[in-house]
């Protein structure tokens, strides 16, 4: 009797031991940062999962993390080993025979096993990946095919914990390709789906420079002025709530997301209207909050590792914005067709 309980007790230790738990996956992950401690526990999961529904989270879990273990070791690998680790998608739309083990193949899997918003963005970014490894005409082949699987997640699954990371992705998608005839290239809707991806963000993630960097760059670039965005703005809105009222999906309704945001007063980061401020004065705002906010949250960074991410990010960040500030104080700002000469300009001149 003492034996069975014995090992009945020994059991019950071993399957808690190895359970899988998505908050402590997620937790090392973006918390911690420690992806090759997260990948060993993941792989240590799935030897264990039980049913299909945990192996495929385990899976497109694994994939995330291959992903960006990659990305953090690229600069020192081959192109035969970035193939091996993102997954060679360069003549099937399935993984290699011999490939188990590339992100790629992980959220290939996942979606084989259930079909979840997740699994398709994960897929979305190994297909990404290798088309940059293979170089600029693999990956404008493969631009199409990843815009079709970020669709899938974001029209068919709804609210999702990666939605942000969706709207990032055809954001970059947008701002990088050509446009028609080539491709589907598109600053505006570029600058649209970034807004998204921003103000989709969670609290706790709100602390993410890069896309801060992203939306702050691309409307610099873009550079309109205050009067030109109040029209735009308009235009923007009425397309917005057209498509809406046309039944469109989510990525077709927020190409226009732009003119629906400058309708719903101030955002979190800015203390203006969006349609009384310029492209470069709303990007300036936003770095300067980002600037502010990941300095707030430093000390509370779990390791080493994750504030040393936080410090690289604000460095960028802050090394823009002095750029940006330097350009606007000694140069000029546009405005109506005129360039308007800084009035800093004239006081330096009779300082000197």
């Amino acid at each position: 009797m003492k034996k069975t309980i014995t090992l009945l007790v020994a059991l019950c230790v071993s399957l808690t031991l190895f359970a899988f738990s998505a908050n402590e996956s997620d937790y090392i992950f973006y918390v911690e940062n420690d992806y090759e401690k997260d990948f060993d526990y993941l792989s240590s999961s799935l030897d264990n999962a039980k049913t299909n529904d945990e192996k495929a989270e385990i899976l497109w879990r694994l994939s995330r993390t291959k992903l960006t273990i990659t990305d953090e070791n690229k600069e020192s690998m081959s192109k035969e080993e970035l193939l091996s680790s993102y997954g060679d998608y360069s003549s099937s739309d399935k993984p290699k025979s011999d490939d188990k083990s590339s992100a790629f193949y992980y959220a290939y899997s996942s979606l084989e096993l259930k079909q979840t918003a997740n699994a398709y963005h994960w897929l979305a970014s190994a297909v990404g990946r290798c088309g940059q490894v293979h170089g600029a005409l693999n990956s404008l082949s493969k631009a199409s095919g990843m815009k079709k699987l970020e669709d899938k997640a974001l029209e068919n699954f709804g609210k999702f914990n990666l939605e942000t990371d969706s709207w990032y992705v055809l954001s970059i998608l947008y701002r990088s390709l050509p446009g028609s005839p080539i491709s589907f290239g598109n600053s505006n809707y570029a600058i649209s789906y970034i807004r998204k991806c921003i103000m989709t963000q969670d609290n706790a993630n709100r602390t993410n420079g890069t896309n801060y960097l992203e939306c702050a760059e691309q409307l610099y670039k873009r550079d309109w002025s205050q009067s030109k965005r109040s029209k735009e703005f308009a235009k923007m809105l009425k397309s917005y709530e057209k498509a809406k009222e046309k039944g469109e999906g989510a990525t077709e309704i927020n190409k226009y997301y732009e003119g629906y945001l400058s309708s719903m007063g101030n955002p979190f980061y800015v203390a203006a209207s969006l349609s009384s401020i310029s492209d470069r004065q709303e990007a300036i705002s936003m770095l300067d909050y980002a600037s502010r906010l990941i300095e707030a949250r430093l000390k509370n960074a779990k390791t080493e590792y994750s504030k040393n991410k936080m410090l690289e990010e604000k460095e960028r960040i802050d090394s823009t914005l002095k750029e940006w500030r330097w350009k606007g104080f000694f140069l000029f700002f546009k405005g109506e067709g005129r360039i308007i000469l800084s009035p800093f300009l004239f006081i330096f001149y009779f300082i000197l």
